[in-house]
């Protein structure tokens, strides 16, 4: 499988690997069940803008590859704007993506909207314990 040197050198050296930790923090996973590919995206909300973006990756090149420039894409984006997130913009910085690893794209995709499904969760149990507070 040939990728081009953008992947190749996003997935030498990827930005921002590892994770958020923190009550204002939030994660996504998603997995391939046919080849084991698992992401996960960590953001950081702050008056409902992406103020920090982190990824665990396990999986190929095109998934390392993906994550790490999906990690600078959602940087400044509104919550809305990520539940409705373009993953050709994922491919437009890369190039291009083996048509055999497309899913990939799809994988980190599906953690950025389970990340967001995360902040949703957390406010509405904040909101809950804040209301039942007073």
């Amino acid at each position: 499988m040939m990728y081009n040197r953008r992947v190749m050198g996003i997935f030498q050296n990827p930005s921002n690997a590892g994770e958020l930790k923190g009550d204002d923090c939030c994660c996504g996973m998603a997995v391939n069940n046919v080849f084991g590919d698992t992401v996960k995206i960590f953001i950081k909300v702050e008056n409902n803008k992406v103020v920090d973006c982190k990824f665990k990756a396990f999986g190929n090149v095109a998934t390392i590859a993906c994550s790490s420039i999906a990690t600078e894409l959602v940087l400044n984006r509104t919550l809305e704007d990520l539940q409705n997130f373009n993953t050709q913009e994922i491919v437009k910085v890369l190039d291009s993506i083996p048509e055999s690893k497309q899913y990939s794209v799809v994988l980190v995709k599906e953690a950025i909207v389970d990340a967001v499904k995360d902040f949703i969760k957390k406010q509405v149990r904040l909101n809950k314990k804040n209301k039942n507070a007073k």
